[in-house]
C-alpha cells in the first residue's frame, strides 16, 4: 500500500481513514462510485486533457501496472529534455503520477493541474492580507506540495519548480466548440476523456488556462505552523505527516491497530458513515473514541442544527447531541428562533409541522395572480462551449414555466431547452423567458438565489455581446432588471422593479418548519414533508390527473400520480419516483448511464452533465432526444413542486 497523492489528501481530511482506506473489503466509501461524476462536473477531466495540449510532444505514462509505469518514466527521463504525461515516481512507500513534468537538463518543472479556476498568474492570489495562505486554496497547494516533496527526494541533484496549472478566469476563449474536443468514452470498463483525433494546439484559439509558479507558496505551506496546530497531527510538521502517514500505511500492511484521530467538525461529512453499521467508518471512530452506543447513533446531532451555529465551539465542549445544546449556545440574529424551534421540537419529539399561520396568510394575500413558477437548469463550464466566454462563466440552457391560476387551476404553461451543439442557447432563453413571463402581469416565484444569480449573468451578456436589435436588447435587459436584483459585482446598478422574483426559500424559512426537513430548507426535503403535511395535497395528487388535458395540462407527463405511499402510509418523494431509465431512454445508450443515480435522473448537477454530453460530436440524435426527454421531466418536477409546496400554504390559510 503506497501512499499516493490521494491517499495523502484522505488522510489530510482525517488520519484514521488511511486505515479504511487500506481495508476497502471492509469499510466502504461513499464517494468511490460519484469520483467519476464528481470529476465530470468540476471538469477535471476536460481541463487535464486540454493541458496537455499546451504541451506539445509529451510522452503518456501509460502503462497497466505500477511496475511498468515506473520503468517507462525512468527511461523517457534519460532524455536531456522531455515531457512527460502522468509520470510515474516512487521513493521508500510513495508513489506519485505527476500530471506534467517537464525536463531541461538539470531543470525539472511539476505541473499540477486543477479544475479550479485562478486569476492572473501571481501566485499572491492564494495568500489572504495577512500573507497566509487562503483556506479554499490550501487543499490545492497540499497537492502540489506533496508532489513537489516527492519529486524532490526522487531528483535530489535537480532544481525542481512546481505549478499550479488552472483555468484563468480573465482569459476569453476565442474559439466555438472548444469543450466538444473533450469526449468521454469507455476503456476497459474505465470511463475516461479523450481529445478529439486530430485536434492539435492551434485548434484551441486563446490558450484559457495558466501555469502559475507557485514555490513561493509551497515552501510557505511546507514551513506554515497550521499543520503543527491542528488538532489531527500531533505537534507535526507538513513533511513529518507525510512520512507518519507513509509509516501508518507500513503498519496497517503489517497488522497494527487503528490509528483513531479525534472525532469533530470532519466527522459530519464523513464519507465512511453508512447505515450498514458493520462497514461503517464513522460508527467504528464513534463507538471506540466517543464511546457511543446505538442509542446515541439514532439521537438527532449538533450539526443537525439549521446553519449549524457555533458548531467548532459545541463540540470543543462535546455537545454533540441537539439536547445538550442551551438556548445561550445560539448566537443572536436572525436564525435565532428559527434554530430553537427546531432544537425544542425535535428534543420534544414533534411530529408536527410548525406554521406561521398569519405571516404566511399575510403574505398569500399580497400576492397578485395568477402565480408564475420557474426553475433553471444552467452551465458554468471550466472549458467555456463558446467563444467570448470565459471559464466558468455561466450560460443558462433550459427553464420549466408552470402557473396557478386563482381559482387553483394548475398548468404547464411554458418551458424552454436549447440544444448547444455550437450555438449559444442563452439568447433563445433569455428571449423565450421573456414571452413566457409578459403573458400575464402575476407575481413570479423562484426557489433559492440561483434564479437570480444567472438572470444578471443574462443581463452581463445582453449587454456586452447582443445579437439582437438595439430596441429588442434594451427592452429585455428592462425585463430582466424588472425581475432581479442586482449583485453585488454588477454595474450598472438599477432600481428593483415591482416584479421582483420571490423566493420562495425564504417564505420556507420565514413561515414553515417540520420536522421532517431536519434543518435544510432545500426543496428535496421540504416537497415530501410539506406533502405529508397537507391533506389538500393528498387528496388532490394521489388520483392520475397530471398530464390529463381536461385536468392538468402537462409537457411531459401523462395521467402522472404525484402523490404515491410506501408501506407505512407515508407520501414518497416524488424526487425519488422519477420514471426509470428504461422508461427514458432507449437501450443501448450508455453514455447516459453516467448521469444518473440509482436509475434515476439524479439532479441538477446531472442535469448540467447530461447537456455537455449533447454538446459532444459523437452524440447521435436519437441519444439526444433521449437526455432531452429526461431533462424536460426533471425540470418540469422542479417547478411543480414549487406548485405543489404553494398550494399546501394556500389551504394551510384558509
Amino acid at each position: 500500500m503506497y501512499l499516493t497523492k490521494s491517499r495523502f489528501k484522505i488522510g489530510l481530511s482525517c488520519p484514521t481513514k488511511l486505515y479504511y482506506d487500506s481495508f476497502p473489503k471492509d469499510y466502504h466509501n461513499n464517494d468511490e462510485g460519484n469520483e467519476f461524476m464528481q470529476a465530470l462536473a468540476k471538469g477535471g477531466l476536460q481541463v487535464g486533457e486540454l493541458a496537455k495540449l499546451y504541451f506539445p510532444g509529451g510522452i503518456e505514462i501509460d502503462g497497466e501496472s505500477k511496475q511498468k509505469q515506473l520503468e517507462q518514466t525512468k527511461s523517457a527521463l534519460k532524455k536531456e529534455n522531455v515531457i512527460l504525461y502522468e509520470a510515474a515516481l516512487l521513493v521508500d512507500h510513495k508513489f506519485i503520477r505527476i500530471d506534467i513534468l517537464k525536463k531541461e537538463g538539470k531543470n525539472i518543472k511539476i505541473f499540477e493541474v486543477k479544475s479550479k479556476s485562478c486569476n492572473g498568474n501571481d501566485e499572491l492570489q492564494f495568500r489572504n492580507k495577512k500573507n497566509k495562505i487562503k483556506s479554499s486554496e490550501r487543499p490545492y497547494l497540499e497537492d502540489v506540495s506533496f508532489q513537489f516533496i516527492v519529486a524532490s527526494n526522487a531528483f535530489p541533484s535537480y532544481n525542481i519548480t512546481p505549478y499550479l496549472m488552472m483555468p484563468n478566469k480573465q482569459i476569453e476563449c476565442s474559439v466555438n466548440g472548444l469543450y466538444s474536443n473533450f469526449i468521454i468514452k469507455k476503456e476497459n470498463s474505465r470511463d475516461t476523456c479523450k481529445v478529439i483525433e486530430g485536434t492539435v494546439l492551434n485548434d484551441l484559439g486563446n490558450k484559457i488556462m495558466s501555469a502559475i509558479n507557485v514555490k513561493e507558496s509551497v515552501q510557505h505551506l511546507i514551513n506554515d505552523i497550521f499543520y503543527k496546530e491542528h488538532r489531527d497531527f500531533k505537534g507535526k510538521s507538513f513533511s513529518e505527516i507525510i512520512y507518519w502517514f507513509e509509516d501508518l500505511l507500513i503498519g496497517y500492511e503489517n497488522n497494527l491497530s487503528t490509528y483513531f484521530s479525534p472525532p469533530f467538525l470532519k466527522c459530519r461529512d464523513c464519507e465512511y458513515k453508512l447505515a450498514d453499521i458493520s462497514k461503517s467508518g464513522y460508527h467504528n471512530c464513534m463507538t471506540n473514541k466517543n464511546k457511543w452506543n446505538d442509542s446515541d447513533f439514532k439521537k438527532p446531532l449538533a450539526w443537525e442544527v439549521w446553519g449549524s451555529p457555533n458548531l467548532k465551539e459545541l463540540l470543543s465542549q462535546n455537545k454533540w447531541f441537539m439536547d445538550q445544546i442551551h438556548i445561550s449556545d445560539l448566537p443572536s440574529g436572525n436564525r435565532y428562533a428559527r434554530q430553537n424551534m427546531q432544537i425544542q421540537n425535535t428534543i420534544n419529539k414533534s411530529k408536527n409541522s410548525i406554521i406561521d399561520i398569519n405571516g404566511l396568510k399575510s403574505e398569500i394575500e399580497s400576492f397578485k395572480f395568477p402565480l408564475n413558477f420557474i426553475d433553471f437548469e444552467t452551465s458554468s463550464p471550466a472549458i467555456p462551449f463558446f467563444s467570448g466566454y470565459r471559464p466558468y462563466e455561466g450560460l443558462c440552457f433550459q427553464f420549466s414555466h408552470h402557473i396557478l391560476y386563482e381559482d387553483g387551476t394548475v398548468e404547464h404553461k411554458n418551458e424552454f431547452l436549447g440544444v448547444g451543439r455550437g450555438v449559444n442557447p442563452s439568447f433563445d432563453f433569455i428571449d423565450s423567458l421573456h414571452q413566457a413571463l409578459t403573458n400575464n402581469l402575476g407575481d413570479i416565484f423562484m426557489y433559492s438565489h440561483h434564479e437570480n444569480t444567472y438572470l444578471n449573468y443574462m443581463i452581463k451578456l445582453l449587454l456586452k455581446n447582443s445579437p439582437f436589435s438595439k430596441d429588442k436588447t434594451s427592452e429585455l435587459i428592462l425585463f430582466l432588471q424588472s425581475i432581479t436584483k442586482p449583485s453585488k459585482d454588477i454595474t450598472p446598478k438599477w432600481k428593483v422593479g415591482n416584479r421582483q422574483m420571490i423566493d420562495m426559500a425564504e417564505m420556507v424559512r420565514s413561515y414553515y418548519w417540520h420536522p421532517e426537513m431536519k434543518g435544510s430548507n432545500s426543496i428535496k426535503q421540504v416537497l415530501p414533508a410539506i406533502m405529508n403535511d397537507s391533506n389538500f395535497i393528498k387528496d388532490k395528487y394521489s388520483l392520475p390527473i397530471y398530464g390529463v388535458d381536461n385536468k392538468i395540462i402537462s409537457k411531459n407527463f401523462k395521467n402522472h400520480t404525484w402523490v404515491n405511499f410506501d408501506i407505512n402510509n407515508r407520501v414518497i418523494n416524488p424526487y425519488e419516483d422519477l420514471p426509470d431509465l428504461d422508461y427514458i431512454v432507449p437501450n443501448g445508450l450508455r453514455k447516459s448511464e453516467n448521469l444518473y443515480s440509482n436509475n434515476k435522473l439524479a439532479d441538477g448537477g446531472a442535469a448540467m452533465i447530461a447537456w455537455a454530453f449533447m454538446q459532444f460530436g459523437e452524440m447521435k440524435d436519437h441519444e439526444i432526444e433521449s437526455l432531452s426527454k429526461a431533462l424536460k421531466r426533471y425540470c418540469e418536477l422542479d417547478t411543480m413542486a414549487m406548485v405543489l409546496i404553494m398550494e399546501a400554504w394556500i389551504d394551510f390559510v384558509k
